[in-house]
């Protein structure tokens, strides 16, 4: 009688409001995944979300490690804003390093992805795109 649905995929989003205020990613993930066929893999999705956070304060506030830790996930996505650390990028490859580690020892994957400062990004009444 017809195959069985794949396991879903489980995603663990974590970061800052960009995550889940400017548009819900996690969410947006999910329904996706929903409205595929059934042989498509479904896709389950959880966010650990800090407001205005980076990954070292992601790491220090210790829920984002704590969910990692806790689930049997498949990806971790970590937002992480760009002008987080000024001019250098060490601090960010520090705490990348540690959630990579982190997400590996639990059997999971990491994916990291930035976002800017969506005000500035905004066009101007009247102002075209070039």
């Amino acid at each position: 009688m017809g195959d069985k649905a794949p396991a879903p995929l489980r995603v663990l989003f974590i970061g800052n409001s960009q995550v889940n205020c400017v548009c819900d990613i996690a969410a947006i993930v999910t329904t996706l995944s929903r409205s595929a066929p059934a042989s498509v893999q479904p896709i389950e999705t959880d966010e650990v979300v800090v407001g205005g956070a980076g990954l070292e304060m992601l790491w220090k506030h210790g829920m984002a490690r704590k969910r990692i830790e806790a689930g049997s996930w498949d990806w971790v996505v970590a937002n992480e804003l760009i002008y987080s650390y000024g001019a250098t990028t060490a601090r960010f490859r520090e705490y990348a390093r540690k959630f990579n580690e982190r997400a590996a020892k639990a059997g999971a994957r990491m994916m990291y992805f930035a976002t800017g400062e969506i005000e500035s990004a905004r066009l101007k009444p009247g102002a075209m795109y070039e």
